[in-house]
């Protein structure tokens, strides 16, 4: 009886250790704990407050030239309900509504993606003028740069780096910003800009996790190794007997 459960046991130990890791997929929205009641985790900053304004209520993320004013775009997510202490970062995506091109797209848009120091509450509350968060939105850690293709009203997915990988971990527990920054375009042009009207609906954020390893998934050498330790256990039963 003894030897049968030691038996079982071992070929228990040889199916858990040999079981993949699960992936899964997590989407966070813009439109997660807002800080503005009834608006997006979304919009632009501008230099300055000329033009249309910083304005706390908007959540069109244009992000370009329009008439010699330079707007950059933000989205944050909230990360606190996502149980990252537990779960290895393998794949992050930004998914955003197209919008449309604004002003002369012959030549195509790029567009750049980059890691945002300025906290959450701060980014959000996008009224006045900042030239700090302004320049934090397109300058620091890159997490890609991207060519834009001209399509209306659809979603467009762009996949983050090692370096945002990174970054969404570290904000574990806390709430996590991408800045949009134009690396085309020119602010002699009247408009020139990517994701013109694009503020009904909100962006997201798929992140692609799998469990932290407990312990090295086997080698089948290890595999082996156990299943002539088991053959060892039978043999020496059956001499017993």
């Amino acid at each position: 009886m003894r030897m049968r459960l030691t038996v079982f046991t071992c070929v228990l130990l040889a199916i858990v250790m040999s079981t993949p890791a699960r992936a899964d997929s997590i989407a966070l929205s813009t439109s997660d704990s807002r800080f503005t009641a009834g608006v997006f985790n979304q919009g632009w900053w501008m230099a300055d407050n000329a033009a249309s304004g910083n304005s706390n209520v908007n959540t069109n993320y244009f992000t370009g030239f329009s008439f010699s004013t330079e707007f950059r775009s933000f989205f944050t997510f909230d990360l606190r309900h996502v149980a990252l202490a537990t779960q290895a970062i393998i794949g992050a995506s930004l998914v955003v509504n197209s919008a449309d091109y604004a002003g002369d797209s012959s030549l195509g848009e790029t567009l750049g993606l980059f890691d945002v120091t300025t906290p959450a509450a701060v980014l959000n509350n996008n009224t006045g003028s900042s030239t700090a968060i302004f320049t934090d939105l397109g300058a620091g850690t890159t997490y890609g740069t991207y060519e834009v293709p001209r399509v209306n009203n659809a979603p467009l997915t762009f996949a983050l780096n090692a370096a945002a990988f990174a970054d969404i971990a570290a904000n574990a527990g806390s709430f996590f910003s991408i800045g949009g920054r134009l690396l085309s375009g020119s602010a002699s042009s009247e408009v020139d800009g990517i994701f013109s009207g694009s503020g009904f609906r909100p962006a997201s954020l798929i992140l692609q996790t799998e469990p932290l390893a407990v312990s090295p998934t086997p080698e089948p050498a290890s595999i082996l190794l156990i299943g002539s330790g088991l053959l060892g256990l039978i043999t020496s039963g059956r001499r017993r007997t």
